[in-house]
């Protein structure tokens, strides 16, 4: 499904001792592969996953219709083995395959596609966030028992996308909506791997899905191979060094060049870790810092621009990533097409202070720090920044010097990650740092940056709103022509660079990741994915 997750790196320092000899680890999980994520998942439900991580586990776990080869990026049959588009361009048809299953044993029935269809558009299920994703499709209706025609309202560019990528659900697990809402700790799919087992703040394993039908065509010939895959949540990253360098983890990505470069040499890691950069045309991560909107502090674009102008991310880039990151200057990883022709506002402190008395900042009762009169009162400009990965801190104590210099009080709240999510959906946040990734080449904005998206369960989080960004990505989704839809898109992300709603940080130019020696690897990466769903375990 073409959508946006947020992703964020939340690493707690604790010790880790190792229990085992490496050689003995490895022969004793010599046909599971191993990985990480710095988090344990909100959720793995197939609907319900609100983080990155969830989404990991799902992505691995169900099955869609179609999906794209990830070398070429064309449409590859999945559940469905044929598809019809009529010439009109306002029905879509799918026949499905024969003997496709889920994970528990029961046939995938075109009821199953009715039901996952009407529970992610249904405001009792999937809710706010999936909404603006569904709103182009008007019917979905059985032809026959192996056939089902999907109508159209209008011409959103992403239907077919929506329709062909999204995770089919069986209903006999998720029918019960309300009973639905609490599996969020297993999963059942129909995906090349199965859920088997979770251990909370520990692991979740997943098994190869002997029944699926891709191991039985050609098309999927050397696809998912690991008979069983192990993903622990190992938060410290020096812990999951050791256990890459031990053999107790067989893959790890790393999330910035920081750590690709700084903490992890060659000589480190063995003989048996191999250290990769990649580069290939993947949607990349970018960084932010995000302004409440519904605070008072932050309604002026003045203000905001002052604050980007005193995030100093020249001396950062080159300090901390050794500048292999970009300056992101929009809503978009600057590597995409759709990203706008916008400079970043880079550091300059002079410029921020007179964008800050133009907005009416001053220290009237010479205390150092800045205030002015919002609403008929006095308001210090004070507030606080909220986070989730605590190897960030020190961007955020750099630039919490740079702010007190000109007069402005900056706080730090660290949260773990359950309860940043919650501290981030109750939306009574002053600034929040984040990280949006993209999975799709070609971005729909309406999810973060449309003021429908500004509700509860939506993922305009700050509240942003602005009629001329609305009406060019209402114009925007409804092009199909893509260089059309380049246009409108990047004048909505203009204005929002205009605007200036986020402190924009940075984007990775490159894929960071280390693998075991014991891995057989095709390619060091794919042009739309590193190529993981095609590795396997050497044999002795």
């Amino acid at each position: 499904m073409s959508k946006l997750v947020f992703l964020l790196s939340s690493i707690i320092c604790f010790n880790f001792v190792m229990a085992q000899e490496p050689q003995n680890i490895a022969n004793a999980n010599n046909d599971i592969f191993r990985m990480n994520l710095e988090e344990e998942p909100n959720s793995i439900h197939p609907i319900l996953w609100s983080d990155a991580y969830g989404y990991e586990v799902v992505n691995m776990t169900c099955d869609s219709l179609l999906s794209r080869d990830n070398q070429t990026s064309e449409w590859k049959p999945r559940l469905a083995e044929k598809w019809e588009v009529s010439a009109d361009k306002k029905q879509i048809t799918f026949t499905l395959r024969e003997n496709i299953k889920f994970h528990n044993g029961q046939p995938i029935t075109v009821q199953d596609i009715l039901f996952t269809f009407e529970a992610f558009a249904s405001d009792k299920m999937g809710g706010n966030r999936w909404k603006p994703f569904f709103e182009g499709i008007s019917k979905v209706e059985a032809v026959n028992d192996k056939t089902v025609r999907f109508t159209l309202k209008d011409t959103y560019f992403n239907n077919f996308n929506v329709i062909a990528e999204n995770f089919i659900i069986p209903k006999s697990i998720y029918g019960n909506f309300s009973d639905s809402k609490t599996k969020h700790k297993s999963i059942v799919c129909s995906g090349p791997y199965m859920f088997s087992k979770y251990e909370k703040e520990k692991m979740i394993e997943l098994k190869r899905f002997d029944s699926w039908y891709g191991f039985k065509d050609a098309a999927w010939k050397n696809y998912y191979n690991f008979p069983s895959i192990q993903i622990s949540f190992v938060k410290d990253y020096n812990s999951q060094i050791e256990k890459l360098k031990n053999g107790e983890l067989d893959y790890l990505s790393f999330s910035n060049s920081d750590r690709y470069i700084k903490k992890t040499s060659a000589a480190d890691l063995g003989k048996e870790v191999l250290k990769l950069k990649v580069i290939n045309k993947m949607p990349k991560d970018y960084s932010f810092i995000g302004w409440n909107m519904k605070k008072s502090i932050f309604q002026d674009k003045a203000t905001r621009k002052a604050l980007a102008h005193l995030f100093n991310r020249q001396e950062m880039n080159k300090k901390f990533r050794f500048n292999l990151a970009e300056l992101v200057s929009a809503p978009i990883y600057p590597q995409s097409d759709y990203a706008p022709k916008v400079k970043p506002l880079v550091y300059d402190p002079i410029l921020a202070k007179k964008l800050l008395t133009e907005a009416g900042w001053a220290d009237t009762n010479h205390d150092g720090v800045l205030d002015k009169i919002i609403d008929g009162q006095k308001t210090d400009f004070k507030f606080s920044l909220a986070y989730a990965a605590k190897e960030n801190e020190k961007y955020w104590i750099l630039y919490k010097e740079d702010l007190k210099k000109v007069g402005i009080e900056m706080g730090l709240k660290f949260l773990d990650w359950g309860n940043y999510i919650k501290f981030l959906n109750d939306g009574n946040f002053d600034a929040v740092a984040m990280r949006w990734t993209a999975s799709s080449i070609d971005p729909d904005p309406k999810q973060i940056w449309h003021s429908s998206s500004a509700v509860q369960g939506g993922s305009n989080y700050i509240s942003y709103h602005n009629p001329q960004v609305d009406h060019f990505i209402d114009e925007g989704r409804m092009e199909i022509d893509r260089s059309k839809r380049l246009q409108q898109i990047q004048k909505a992300y203009e204005l929002i660079a205009d605007d200036a709603p986020y402190l924009f940080l940075f984007s990775e130019k490159y894929d960071f990741y280390a693998v075991s020696s014991r891995i057989q690897r095709p390619k060091d990466t794919l042009n739309y994915s590193l190529g993981i769903e095609t590795w396997s375990i050497k044999k002795k």
